[in-house]
């Protein structure tokens, strides 16, 4: 029988080569599959795998709570998805596109002159929860695999004060200004919340700060982003700019582990024809 020669060799050598790092490659995409950039992130002007008005874009969710006046320790099981509306803000007669909201505020017949509402809870990071009816507001993300994961929110917001016809009006304690709370948290507990004071003529500047936390999260666990009103929500308002980064893991097992099993078995049979045919070849 007539031996292969030195350049089919290394020719068959290399075809196998090629397939292992490919599959090798597959592996990874299976593996690391709604992880690859590893980057979310709202009201930064140039966010990353950003919310939109269809719940669950991305991982976001938009989410209101009857619960208020916790010091921003809130009942995540307590929490509601809210509806995309056109309607029931006063903010839309200033040409605001949308927002999510309560039900409530977008049902029919719904007038928000009359009950006061400056509701607004965008994708660009707004969160104002102004209205006669108390609501707290939760802007939640779900991990799409397990992993740690650092998130950032740099945040102003307190009780506002207002313009009407060229002149600036405050709030006080007499028409509900209490100012918010501000908190990131887990199903479990309150990673960090910060408190935002009542704006008033001495000192009429919102509060401004960071909150920087990391959690170990499975797939499905949820990071929230929450703003509790206290006992009024007069005048409240906050925007922020919110990123959430995988510092470490980012491996979905759950779903594509069948997959990965595959073709972990597939790379296996390559490696092992490769040595078995170098070791004749010699």
């Amino acid at each position: 029988m007539k031996k292969k020669s030195s350049k089919g060799k290394f020719r068959t050598i290399l075809i196998i080569a090629i397939l292992v790092l490919i599959i090798t490659d597959l592996i990874l995409v299976v593996l690391f599959k709604g992880s690859s950039s590893g980057v979310w992130s709202v009201g930064t002007g140039s966010d990353k795998n950003a919310p939109s008005n269809e719940q669950g874009t991305n991982g976001w969710y938009y989410l209101y709570s009857e619960e208020t006046n916790k010091k921003g320790k809130l009942d995540t099981d307590k929490m509601k998805d809210c509806v995309w509306s056109t309607k029931g803000s006063c903010w839309f007669f200033y040409e605001v596109a949308g927002s999510y909201m309560p039900e409530e505020f977008a049902s029919e017949g719904y007038d928000p002159q009359k009950e006061s509402n400056w509701w607004l809870f965008d994708t660009e990071g707004h969160m104002n929860n102004a209205a006669k009816t108390d609501f707290s507001s939760a802007l939640a993300w779900e991990a799409p695999s397990r992993g740690t994961y650092s998130i950032t929110v740099k945040y102003e917001g307190g009780t506002d004060s207002y313009e009407w016809d060229g002149k600036t009006y405050y709030h006080s304690a007499k028409d509900g200004g209490d100012g918010l709370y501000v908190s990131v948290a887990t199903d479990q507990k309150v990673l960090k919340r910060e408190f935002c004071r009542l704006v008033t003529k001495k000192d009429p500047e919102l509060s401004q700060g960071k909150i920087s936390a990391s959690v170990d999260l499975e797939k499905g666990d949820r990071i929230y982003l929450t703003v509790d009103p206290g006992k009024s929500s007069t005048g409240d308002a906050l925007t922020h700019q919110t990123t959430i980064t995988l510092e470490k893991g980012g491996f979905d097992l759950s779903i594509n582990n069948n997959v990965a099993l595959l073709l972990l078995g597939i790379l296996a049979v390559l490696i092992g024809f490769v040595i078995s045919f170098i070791s004749k070849s010699q």
